[in-house]
């Protein structure tokens, strides 16, 4: 009989001839293959055989061996990042070295899940295979374990043999928005407020973590979740003066991180009192300058802070110019900070400080305004502008009834010759004239 090596190339079996021809004395010969596999030396397997030798009647039994170096006893997956939502990523599997590759086929799993089954044509040797399977990440898919089997059968002449790579677990995760960060944007040294972080669709909700801090430190928040929309909420207690960053960070494991930040002015409390009154603030200062050290009190007067008020005294709603005098609409104002006043009509803006010549075009409503810190008080002054008229005698009867034309042509007054620090009024004569 004739023993020959498998259809593998010699890897894991043989095949045994079926021809049974005469021998030389005339008999007839054959083989009889009885099988088994077992570890071989230094660790990899063998296929063991008796074969049962028939020469002139007469039979012997033979014992073979041999060793098989090809098996799938390395699969390795390549690492996966955790995945966003939505995107792509390659599962890729790696079986290496080997044979007969034409008996390996390849499984890539997600949990109980097949993606993908592959088969291979023969190959010489032994050989790296390698698949690779485009995994779309959805919700579903985080936390499943993805796997990879090989298997190489050597069946009917053998057994099969199989092993799979350590499992990856899957992490997909969304942060689609950046936070959104409400808080105070001015607050007093003492007082107390409330800000709070909110950020929508982040997934998984149990991995998501706000921190919210201000001017550098670390703040206590309580979240609360609502379908898919989570909230942060902190307290505030401003501990120094200045213009402090608040920052929200919004982070789902270590995969991705959102930060969006704001400023919260905190000022010195105004104190209590009636407005424009003068007050003292009285502190002390560390004197470290000397061996021994000592407080130093200091004095600062100052006074309360006011809104701008336009009292009638100083801004009166009503005027009455004679045409051709030089006048300037003149309002004052109080308050602290110390407003600054502006007057205007129809969009214009005109000087309230420089007088200017009283014509018929002056008259009509302006609309003057004090500003400070604090705020803006209007007022509405009206002028009006008269003409200067003059009183005649009677004309005698048969006599021309108009007056005569005086013999020099009428001029207005000439212009101040400085700025005047109020409200001019023109002091030169009278015309003979009349207009």
């Amino acid at each position: 009989g004739l023993v020959s090596p498998g259809a593998g190339g010699g890897y894991g079996g043989v095949v045994v001839d079926g021809l049974v021809s005469p021998g030389a004395g005339g008999g007839y010969g054959g083989v009889v293959v009885d099988g088994l596999v077992s570890p071989g030396a230094g660790g990899g397997y063998g296929v063991g055989l008796w074969l049962m030798v028939w020469c002139h009647r007469s039979g012997w039994w033979l014992w073979c061996w041999a060793v098989v170096d090809g098996l799938p006893d390395q699969v390795l997956l390549d690492p996966l990042p955790p995945l966003p939502m939505g995107e792509s990523q390659n599962l890729t599997c790696h079986v290496l070295e080997v044979a007969p590759v034409v008996n390996l086929t390849v499984t890539l799993r997600r949990g109980a899940d097949t993606l993908r089954t592959v088969g291979f044509g023969a190959v010489n040797g032994s050989t790296n295979v390698t698949v690779t399977h485009v995994l779309s990440a959805g919700p579903e898919d985080h936390g499943q374990d993805v796997t990879c089997h090989a298997e190489l059968s050597l069946r009917p002449h053998g057994p099969l043999f199989a092993s799979a790579a350590v499992p990856i677990r899957l992490s997909v995760f969304a942060l689609p928005e950046p936070p959104e960060l409400q808080a105070p944007s001015h607050m007093e040294l003492g007082t107390t407020g409330t800000a709070s972080c909110q950020v929508t669709g982040a997934f998984p909700i149990a991995d998501v973590g706000f921190t919210i801090t201000m001017a550098g430190q670390s703040l206590n928040v309580t979240t609360t979740v609502v379908g898919d929309v989570l909230t942060s909420i902190t307290r505030l207690v401003p501990s120094m003066v200045g213009a402090l960053e608040l920052v929200c960070t919004v982070t789902v494991a270590t995969a991705a991180m959102w930060t969006t930040n704001s400023r919260c002015s905190v000022s010195v409390p105004v104190p209590m009192g009636p407005p424009g009154v003068p007050i003292d603030l009285t502190g002390m200062v560390p004197m470290d300058q000397s061996p021994v050290s000592s407080l130093s009190h200091y004095h600062i007067p100052m006074s309360l802070p006011d809104m701008p008020d336009l009292a009638v005294n100083d801004c009166p709603g009503i005027r009455t110019w004679l045409q051709g005098t030089w006048e300037a609409l003149s309002c004052h104002a109080t308050g602290n900070p110390i407003p600054t006043v502006s007057c205007g009509r129809d969009g214009v803006t005109i000087s309230t400080t420089v007088p200017e010549l009283v014509t018929r075009s002056r008259a009509g409503t302006y609309i003057c305004n004090a500003t400070n810190s604090l705020g803006t008080q209007s007022r509405l002054v009206t002028v009006n502008v008269e003409c200067e008229w003059h009183w005649y005698p009677p004309v005698p009867t048969g006599t021309h009834r108009y007056p005569p034309v005086p013999t020099s042509t009428h001029q207005y007054p000439p212009a101040p010759t400085a700025t005047p620090a109020g409200p001019a009024t023109s002091t030169a004569p009278p015309s003979a004239a009349w207009w």
